[in-house]
């Protein structure tokens, strides 16, 4: 039994955007995919983002995690026009309290903070190198590039 997962499958590619348009900015939100975080192996969140944009803020907080105390993350999209996170990972003492828009099953969302931080490194790794392979892009080319 997994008691905490992050995974992801993609939706989209870019075999039709030309080298040109693959580097525009405004096209990296074509990046998308569905998002799915299971806790004991049931779907608590599934909702197709802009993968992308997710791991660029995932990795934000994940650096900042490093080396400051633990904050929450909270993933909002520029998709949406409310001012209302997806999903976040709130702190509650040593363990993160997770809320999304739309639970999908019904299931305990109070986690230990070391199983939670281990899967989304587990998922930001593995996301970067899969992004750059299926579209062939270096995610490095677009992070200054990126207006948030």
């Amino acid at each position: 039994m997994n008691s905490f997962s992050v995974n992801y499958r993609f939706t989209s590619n870019f075999n039709r955007l030309s080298f040109g348009e693959r580097m525009d900015v405004a096209n990296l939100y074509l990046i998308e995919g569905i998002l799915v975080i299971k806790i004991v192996d049931k779907v608590y969140f599934e909702e197709d983002v802009a993968l992308l944009e997710f791991w660029i803020l995932l990795d934000r907080w994940l650096k900042n995690i490093e080396s400051e105390n633990i904050r929450a993350f909270r993933y909002y999209t520029l998709e949406m026009d409310d001012n209302i996170p997806l999903f976040s990972l709130i702190p509650y003492q040593d363990k993160f309290l997770i809320e999304v828009i739309e639970v999908k099953e019904m299931a305990a969302n109070l986690l230990p903070q070391d199983k939670v931080i281990e899967a989304f490194k587990n998922v930001h790794s593995h996301l970067y190198n899969d992004i750059q392979n299926h579209y062939g892009i270096y995610i490095d080319d677009y992070l200054d590039k990126v207006p948030f």
